[in-house]
Order: C-alpha cells, then structure tokens, then sequence
C-alpha cells in the first residue's frame, strides 16, 4: 500500500504543473534547448529542497523565481535583473499581471519598470 504523498508535496506537484511551461519558456528564451531543460529541472529540485521555506515566505513566487534566474543566469554567464526578465517576459507575450504573478513583482513594479525599460532600451 503506497503512503499518501504530504500535502507540502502535493502543493510543490501543484506549483510545478502550473510554472513548468513559463519556466521553460524563459529558460529557452536565454538558453540552448538542452541548457534549458537542464536549468529547468535543476530549479525544481532547488525549489523543491527548499519549499518549506519557499511557501512560508511573505513571496513564494519572487523565491521561486530567483532559483529559476539563478540557475538559467549560471549557464547564461550573464547577471539578470528585474528589468532583464521584465523585456524578456515581455518579449515571450507576457503581459504586466502574468509577469508580476510568476515572478512576484508587484504590478506597479513591473509597470514602472517596463516603462522604464522602453524608455531607455527602444
């Protein structure tokens, strides 16, 4: 008789469904299809080890998603800010409410932030 998965587990099953495909799409934005997967499946374990503390953060999606920079950022070679994943989310169709939800940004952050980055970077 197989044990009945936790309820952290499942909430973490649950969490992995609904950004898989996001975090794919931002890893592949940066990354060889190869590296991407790689960085993406390296994120889940991280988050994973760490969900805990993740999901009793004040901002679990802003946790989750820095493992997600961190790693796509290590095979890149390159440092990632806010702005850089705003014009990347951008660019993949993601609008300002999509990107604050997955990376945990408020609205207004990313709002002034795109702005800020058309601005300065047509």
């Amino acid at each position: 008789m197989n044990p009945r998965p936790s309820t952290h587990h499942l909430a973490f099953e649950a969490f992995r469904l609904l950004q898989h495909s996001h975090y794919t799409a931002y890893a592949h934005a940066h990354l060889d299809p190869r590296e991407a997967e790689r960085a993406v499946r390296d994120t889940f374990t991280t988050v994973l080890g760490a969900w805990r503390e993740i999901i009793t953060d004040p901002a679990p999606a802003q946790r989750a998603w820095e493992h997600l920079r961190t790693e796509v950022h290590r095979h890149h070679d390159a440092p990632a800010t806010d702005r850089d994943d705003i014009r990347t989310l951008a660019a993949l169709g993601y609008s300002a409410q999509d990107t604050a939800a997955l990376t945990g940004l408020s609205p207004g952050k990313v709002r002034f932030l795109a702005r800020h980055t058309t601005h300065h970077h047509p």
